[in-house]
């Protein structure tokens, strides 16, 4: 589901015959590379089509019942206090 998407992450997302990769806007090159040798390994030799946040085609949002809302911002963690 759209909803499981994050910005500061990637995403492999495989159809029946489909194979995409979508990038959030805060992922690091490494998350990005991650994502295009986990696809490969998943269906090797097919044609992957990477998404970057914001330029998603219909197909992506269809293979994922749609376009709905998602995190687009870093998810702060709580800061650990510890006993001196």
């Amino acid at each position: 589901l759209a909803t499981s998407l994050s910005s500061t992450d990637c995403f492999v997302l495989q159809t029946g015959s489909a194979m995409f990769t979508w990038h959030g806007n805060s992922s690091t090159y490494e998350q990005q590379q991650w994502a295009a040798k986990v696809a490969e390994f998943l269906k090797p030799g097919a044609t992957v089509k990477h998404c970057k946040e914001g330029t998603e085609s219909s197909a992506f949002w269809f293979a994922l019942d749609g376009k709905q809302s998602y995190t687009s911002k870093p998810i702060m963690q709580d800061t650990i206090v510890r006993d001196p």
